[in-house]
């Protein structure tokens, strides 16, 4: 990495991006201050468990590609299969034995180093064409991360109408989901209770029904998005005059009330 003169590229898997984080950046921005063009691509796998990839799209990936691209670093995600993984420069290239891809290896595997010409070239003609075909790898995660989201909320969605159930057997009253979106993590749920019906309710029991199910749909929120903080508001209420109860669960913004009906 260090001997890069005009260029340094790499295909590395998310795992060795994140293992040699404090290398990759520390050359990055050595490499780019001297006019040096950094290229990274980055297999970003999705057949991984949802939470591994919930955790990875918050967390270190995310994290790593924001810092390698302000130490001046190009990082994609090639659309390609690679069918190796690889460090070269300008005469030089180090890339792995043993035939595993980018996309299941572990990092382990035994690399060979060169500075054959035709190899070399070889080598940066398939990663130019692998290049070619790549998305910004940010890109990419947010295409995880959508995916992700939506399988969640259908798995959330299901757990809140059972939930819904469990809410009406106590009194506060019969909900449905009126809309989701699940790239803000956002689900508007209303009271299917006529206005007469609903006013009678709250008015014979004896505490307020509304809070209640709104800290409740809080708390449903936070178990269904580990990780976030959750808010829930009523943005619609029998008792303002309104011809139905709403409320609109969606992530903590900075300085909002986890629950607040202001």
């Amino acid at each position: 990495l260090a001997r890069s003169k005009r260029e340094l590229c790499c295909v590395l898997s998310s795992e060795q991006l994140v293992y040699n984080l404090s290398t990759l950046v520390t050359e990055a921005r050595t490499r780019s201050g001297k006019g040096v063009s950094v290229k990274l691509l980055v297999s970003i796998r999705s057949n991984v468990n949802r939470g591994q990839m919930l955790g990875s799209v918050r967390g270190e990936i995310a994290d790593a590609v924001k810092a390698l691209k302000a130490a001046g670093a190009e990082v994609r995600h090639p659309l390609d299969e690679s069918l190796m993984l690889m460090a070269l420069n300008d005469d030089e290239v180090t890339f792995n034995l043993l035939g595993e891809s980018a996309i299941t290896s572990s990092g382990g595997s035994i690399g060979v180093y060169t500075n054959h010409r035709d190899t070399i070239e070889r080598i940066r003609e398939y990663f130019d064409k692998l290049w070619k075909n790549s998305v910004d790898v940010s890109d990419r995660l947010k295409e995880i991360s959508l995916a992700v989201n939506k399988d969640v909320l259908k798995d959330g969605e299901d757990g809140l109408k059972k939930y819904f159930e469990r809410l009406s057997g106590m009194g506060m009253g019969h909900f449905a989901i009126e809309s989701s979106e699940p790239d803000r993590k956002t689900i508007v749920i209303i009271c299917t209770d006529p206005a007469e019906e609903r006013i009678a309710a709250k008015k014979g029991a004896s505490g307020n029904i509304c809070e209640s199910a709104r800290g409740a749909f809080r708390s449903f929120g936070e178990f269904i998005y580990q990780g976030t903080r959750m808010a829930c508001e009523e943005v619609h209420c029998v008792s303002r005059g309104d011809d139905h109860c709403e409320f609109r669960l969606h992530p903590l913004e900075a300085g909002e009330k986890a629950v607040n009906n202001d």
